[in-house]
């Protein structure tokens, strides 16, 4: 049996610096994007 508690924690950590993250990878994703587009 695995200690759950560091993946907890790491998971809410990951949860927390996810969603700040989401945003500019999201913001860098539609930006690639329409550069893809773009560029056919």
């Amino acid at each position: 049996m695995v200690n759950p508690n560091p993946f907890i924690c790491a998971a809410m950590a990951g949860q927390r610096i996810g969603q700040y993250h989401l945003e500019k990878l999201l913001g860098a994703g539609g930006f690639g994007a329409v550069f893809l587009i773009n560029e056919r």
